[in-house]
């Protein structure tokens, strides 16, 4: 069945193999269907040749094992490597097996993640933090892993989290040396890893899958309440070296000059506020883990996502260095800080180790597509991205792109996630953007942008047909909150925010209509007379007033249909409530293009 692939592969090394299986070309090649689960031919080639490397003993030649295992499975030999062929068949046809072979399970990585790149606000140092973060779990444990097993032995990596299959000679010596190099770089961030007790080999491969991994998960939360974060203390052992960041080409790879001065008057580090200051650089004193996000940020001339980027797009990224080279025409940048919406409903109905595997790929895919796209739709050449890690978005851009990208970028993201949709599960986007000058503290800025996100989850799960939501707040003009104004026996709302994705569409859509028509100064005389009028009828009479007055029909101010609400002259009715459109439409109006 896969003659031409195995043939293709004869004359290449096993590591030549595994980039070809796991390339764009051949991602969504198929093993096997069965039960409705298809199986991917790279991961069910991963997984035989974990199972034909630790059933054959650690002391095999691994390369040649490797890569005879890899041909033995695109051969479909079954001569050779019987026991990871018992596997296979159980994982995709439900043949009935117990392994004699024990395995452990090795799972972890960093966590409370944004504790780490937010804890210092200056832009430079999130760069150096994101960075940091992606080389030491993206490059720094898999290569650990690969190096003490096989690299197949990853059953997947990303978004601070690893999951591999390794020996039963596995313990927790090599989860704690693994939490040590982490936190040699890191330094500040809460990392731990767990290695299992040891389990049937056939337990990962057939029905108890849920079961075993669920109980994984518990020993790893379990694991990490036992750790203290002590890094208050630490100093770096990178002091006049460098640390060497890798990525996936020579030109991205750099090395970043660990470069300060030792100081003997201790005091609070300038940049986080919360550590010991053991070293200066300028006159600046500064703890050890942030002198390696300031020293990584600086050697980081640009984000590790202009690969991504120009994957997507045509037109080059500008330069980026301070938040001022990122502001629009009138000064404001945006913050855009997104999360997935039930992930864990949609993982839970995973019956099989190869869908999670397949899974972690497309998170990583996924929200890289849907961002770089969205800002190639709205022409967005000036960003930083400091965190795309599965179904977190943390990226900065102009400020008046920044309503009509969010939107795009939950349409996209949920595109995408519509292959893992079920009846009772789907995982939709939430996004809270916070607009600012760009001199605004980066820290004020966030925060706002914190709170839109929250106010956007709140109304997520409300919808049955859940497509996303977001909110936005414009610091010191608009704060989006829900202020009621009381019309005699009616309750009035004075925002729409914050709204399901379909309803921001429409809501922009309006905004633009009015932005076309130069209509501002009627949408404030809109706004100003709801705003003091004693009842909705005479709000209402006022507007049936100036519209009365206006001769040309296309100059009039009308309600568009928005979805979820029904029109009522100036008011939306939406689960029994008066809602006013206007003031949302001022603001709006002065941040779309």
């Amino acid at each position: 069945m896969h003659e031409k692939i195995c043939q293709k592969c004869r004359d290449m090394s096993a590591d030549e193999i595994r980039e070809y299986l796991t390339s764009d070309e051949k991602t969504d090649s198929i093993y096997m269907q069965c039960d409705g689960i298809s199986h991917k031919l790279c991961d069910i080639a991963s997984l035989f040749v974990a199972a034909a490397y630790i059933s054959c003993g650690e002391n095999s030649e691994k390369e040649s094992l490797r890569k005879n295992a890899y041909l033995t499975l695109l051969s479909e030999d079954r001569t050779a490597f019987s026991e990871a062929w018992r596997l296979i068949d159980l994982l995709t046809n439900n043949i009935p097996y117990e392994s004699p072979v024990s395995i452990r399970i090795l799972k972890g990585g960093s966590y409370k993640i944004k504790n780490y790149y937010l804890e210092n606000y200056l832009l430079n140092d999130i760069r150096g933090a994101s960075a940091l973060l992606t080389h030491v779990e993206e490059d720094i444990i898999p290569a650990m892993i690969s190096d003490k097993y096989i690299p197949e032995c990853i059953v997947y990596s990303g978004g601070g989290n690893i999951f591999a299959i390794v020996p039963e000679s596995c313990d927790e010596a090599f989860a704690l040396e693994l939490e040590t190099r982490g936190k040699e770089l890191l330094i500040s961030a809460d990392i731990a890893y767990y290695v299992s007790e040891k389990l049937p080999f056939s337990d990962i491969f057939g029905e108890n899958y849920k079961k075993k991994m669920a109980e994984i998960e518990n020993s790893l939360n379990e694991r990490k309440k036992l750790i203290v974060n002590c890094s208050a203390e630490s100093k770096t052992s990178f002091l006049d070296k460098s640390i060497s960041v890798t990525a996936d080409t020579e030109e991205e790879s750099f090395n970043a000059p660990v470069t300060a001065k030792e100081v003997s008057n201790r005091s609070i580090c300038s940049a986080c506020g919360k550590r010991i200051a053991f070293y200066s650089v300028g006159d600046k004193k500064l703890c050890a883990s942030c002198l390696h996000k300031r020293s990584v940020g600086s050697a980081a001339k640009r984000s590790r996502y202009i690969k991504l980027y120009n994957k997507y797009n045509s037109v080059p990224a500008q330069m980026v260095t301070s938040l001022s080279d990122i502001k629009d025409s009138e000064g404001y940048i945006a913050i855009i800080y997104g999360d997935g919406n039930n992930m864990g409903g949609v993982i839970q109905n995973f019956r099989k180790i190869t869908q999670m595997m397949e899974f972690s790929r497309d998170v990583k895919t996924i929200t890289a597509k849907a961002a770089f796209e969205a800002m190639s739709e709205h022409k967005i050449t000036k960003f930083e991205v400091a965190g795309l890690g599965g179904d977190d978005i943390f990226v900065i851009v102009e400020g008046k792109k920044a309503i009509r990208f969010t939107i795009s970028l939950i349409k996209k993201y949920n595109k995408q996630f519509e292959k893992y949709k079920s009846q009772d599960n789907v995982s939709t986007l939430s996004a809270g953007i916070a607009i600012a000058k760009c001199e605004t503290p980066i820290q004020v800025v966030l925060e706002k942008a914190e709170n839109e996100l929250q106010k956007a989850k709140s109304i997520a799960k409300q919808k049955q047909d859940n497509c996303g939501s977001l909110s936005f707040v414009i610091i010191d003009t608009f704060d989006g909150g829900n202020s009621i104004y009381a019309k005699k026996d009616d309750e009035v709302i004075n925002t729409m925010l914050p709204y399901y994705t379909d309803t921001a569409e429409d809501i922009v859509a309006f905004a633009g209509k009015m932005k076309s028509k130069n209509r501002k100064t009627g949408l404030r005389n809109i706004l100003d007379a709801f705003e003091s009028a004693e009842s909705t009828e005479e709000a209402e009479l006022f507007l049936r007033y100036m519209n009365a007055k206006e001769k040309k029909a296309e100059n009039r101010i009308e309600l568009s249909d928005i979805c979820g609400y029904e029109k009522s002259v100036g008011y939306y009715i939406g689960n029994g409530r008066r809602y006013y459109i206007w003031n949302d439409l001022m603001t709006i109006l002065d941040f779309i293009e």
